[in-house]
């Protein structure tokens, strides 16, 4: 765990994925305790324009109409399109002790399902890796690392992870 606060960038690069599984791991488990950067960390995703402006659609209207924003919108929707159809793959009724109910939401890392255990009969989030990430030893890494400083936390405004693991 730091011995000091985190840096504002450096809570960043945390949220965009930017550190080493070491170091995202020692930045969770530093804001899993310090209430002050728990704080920070959520005020960082609130304050997010860019990240907002893209869940908008809104594009500055001086940039629309240039041939290079026209070339670049085109191609991130076709990239897009190609994600969203690996993502959309058929999913089992039922993963592992897992009965899948329905889609909850997607991602780029892949989705997240409401689902039931079957012996416990308790709602829970099951995140699945999409087909196409599965292949990617990093995205399967990250995951991992993920996942880990995701068990690590305790907070009432977080969901508890309780289950993590492989499944064919």
């Amino acid at each position: 765990m730091l011995d000091t606060c985190p840096t504002a960038q450096q809570l960043q690069d945390l949220t965009l994925g930017r550190l080493s599984d070491r170091d995202s791991d020692q930045l969770f488990q530093h804001v899993d305790h310090c209430e002050e950067c728990h704080d920070r960390l959520n005020e960082q995703a609130i304050e997010d324009t860019f990240v907002e402006a893209l869940r908008d659609g809104t594009v500055e209207e001086s940039f629309s109409a240039e041939p290079q924003m026209r070339l670049a919108m085109a191609k991130a929707l076709g990239a897009l399109a190609v994600a969203e159809d690996a993502l959309t793959e058929e999913l089992p009724s039922a993963i592992g002790e897992y009965e899948v109910l329905r889609c909850l939401g997607r991602g780029g890392m892949g989705a997240v399902y409401l689902a039931r255990h079957t012996k416990l009969n308790r709602s829970v989030a099951l995140k699945v890796l999409a087909g196409h990430r599965k292949l990617d030893p990093r995205m399967h890494d990250r995951f991992q690392a993920e996942m880990r400083a995701a068990g690590r936390l305790s907070h009432p405004n977080i969901v508890a992870a309780h289950d993590a693991r492989e499944v064919d």
